[in-house]
């Protein structure tokens, strides 16, 4: 199986995560635009982990903007985190409803994903400073080896 350059830390406490952000960098050369609408998805997962561990109360059927919106959810979070979140949720929206994304977009969304990645790891799975890495840009020839068209 393949493994992500900057998701792997997280893989055990959240495949989901590790495998939406792997797919993010597989793809990010070849369509930028899916890349960006998977990495919103990586951030509503991420807000509902969130949820999850903290145990914050949500109505059943809430969308990604009233999650983010909710008090509970904005007592136990710090701001710059919700605003990583809302980026990659208007960056992923644009995308997704008919918006091309370009790469440096991408590049810049798969960048806020992986601090999304690493702040999981330390403050909800317990690692440390010491245990993160910086983020890698995948190179492009590389970013596309392992990826079948079907995963595409």
């Amino acid at each position: 199986m393949a493994t992500s350059l900057n998701f792997e830390l997280i893989r055990e406490h959240n495949e989901k995560l590790a495998n939406l952000g792997m797919l993010a960098e597989q793809i990010l050369y070849l369509d930028p635009g899916s890349a960006i609408t998977r990495l919103r998805g990586f951030a509503e997962e991420v807000t509902k982990e969130i949820y999850d561990i903290d145990g914050l109360p949500k109505l059943p059927m809430a969308n990604f903007m009233e999650l983010l919106k909710n008090d509970a959810f904005i007592h136990v979070t710090e701001s710059s985190l919700r605003d990583f979140l809302h980026y990659l949720r208007k960056e992923g929206n644009d995308t997704a409803h008919g918006g091309e994304g370009d790469l440096k977009k991408a590049v810049a969304a798969l960048g806020v994903a992986h601090q999304l990645g690493q702040y999981m790891a330390v403050n909800y799975y317990g690692f440390t400073h010491a245990d993160l890495h910086v983020f890698v840009c995948p190179e492009q020839n590389a970013a596309t080896s392992g990826i079948s068209s079907k995963e595409l």
